[in-house]
């Protein structure tokens, strides 16, 4: 606390830097703005949906059909296993936040 009280007492003794710094802070803000986000995520999920399907294509009938029932057990089995997790860490009086 001493430390940010000091460079704050520094940074108002220099208006310039103040005024660069929140320039730089509006331009990085800028770059999270909601419609940019947003038009790059819709982008990215494009992108994934088109790599899947062209993914699909290349995949037999069979294949086609079996991979939803397959995705299905592999996530019931990561649920599982995030379940057994949570239970031995509190049979063991951990928890996520106090185990890092």
């Amino acid at each position: 606390t001493a430390t940010f009280a000091a460079t704050l007492t520094d940074a108002l003794r220099h208006p310039d830097n103040l005024k660069n710094w929140s320039g730089a802070a509006r331009r990085t803000a800028a770059t999270f703005d909601r419609a940019r986000t947003s038009a790059c995520m819709f982008k990215l999920y494009a992108e994934l949906v088109t790599a899947g399907r062209v993914k699909r294509s290349l995949l037999s009938p069979f294949a086609r059909q079996l991979n939803p029932v397959m995705e299905r057990i592999a996530t019931e089995g990561r649920i599982i296993a995030d379940k057994a997790g949570a239970l031995i860490d509190s049979l063991h009086g951990t928890t996520p936040a106090s185990a890092s």
